[in-house]
């Protein structure tokens, strides 16, 4: 098993369980909840694309996100902010 990823929905924010971990790491998360994590209002679903982009679906927004992942650690703060965009 690899690593696991989950929309938390009613708590804004994706998190990211590792394989062999007993907690999840938050990724992405609604403002106030860490600093310079992206915000996902009501993220909905996730997937990967090809290239190991996370695509993020918002409901309040009706957009989806996509995030490249740093796959060379799997820390808090690894999603890479520096191309962020928006498919409308």
């Amino acid at each position: 098993m690899g690593t696991f990823y989950v929309a938390d929905y009613n708590n804004h924010r994706i998190v990211r369980w590792l394989n062999g971990s007993t907690s999840g790491n938050v990724i992405m998360a609604e403002q106030g909840v860490g600093i310079g994590i992206p915000q996902v209002p009501y993220p909905y679903d996730l997937a990967f694309g090809r290239q190991g982009n996370l695509y993020v679906t918002e409901l309040l927004n009706s957009r989806i996100q996509m995030f490249p992942i740093d796959k060379s650690s799997c820390v808090k703060d690894s999603v890479d902010l520096v191309q962020n965009s928006f498919l409308l």
